[in-house]
């Protein structure tokens, strides 16, 4: 999930000024986020972090015309636009079936074990949950219930109206719904 974290005033000032500081403490406030929100798209990951750079240079470069306000969600779109114009580029495919977080923990071995199982099983339901979408229904879902963002964010990310991303969200539901029910009468 892309958080959004809040940037302090002086930190933005710096920023915006070209402090290299401060472009490092907003970096670093992101990267890990954006790493993760790619590799929900495609496991490329060095194709990832190569979109991450690519996003922080064009940021660094607009800082003096970027808001505070609205850093959050310009990120989130600016980052999606560079994944698909590099996964275009590459001729990469989006929503691999194997994408994997990278995270530290220190769990027993029973415990990452049985983590492992449940992650897995969740997993399996909610790939075959998205695999009966479309692209734009799975992309959409994702935004909304993973990176927990409202509608009028998701229609502003996506360009479309908040009554598109509404009607998305409800016929996506509305065939998840249908064949989990067929699916638990089989």
């Amino acid at each position: 999930m892309i958080v959004p974290h809040e940037i302090e005033i002086s930190v933005w000032e710096d920023f915006v000024k070209g402090r290299e500081s401060a472009f490092s403490k907003v970096y670093s406030a992101y990267a890990q986020d954006l790493y993760s929100y790619g590799l929900s798209y495609n496991n490329n990951r060095d194709l990832i972090k190569d979109c991450i750079q690519d996003v922080f240079i064009n940021i660094f470069n607009k800082r003096d015309i970027l808001r505070r306000e609205d850093f959050h969600l310009y990120l989130i779109k600016s980052f999606r636009n560079e994944l698909y114009r590099a996964f275009r580029d590459a001729k990469e495919t989006v929503l691999p079936e194997d994408a994997e977080e990278e995270l530290l923990t220190n769990e027993s071995p029973e415990e990452l074990y049985i983590d492992k199982e449940r992650e897995e099983s969740i997993n399996n339901n909610v790939r075959m949950a998205l695999s009966i979408l479309t692209p734009n229904q799975r992309e959409v879902m994702n935004l909304r219930f993973i990176e927990d963002l409202s509608v009028k964010e998701i229609a502003e990310i996506m360009g479309i109206n908040v009554q598109s991303v509404q009607n998305i969200i409800q016929r996506a539901t509305n065939k998840i719904r249908e064949r989990f029910r067929l699916r638990h009468f089989l």
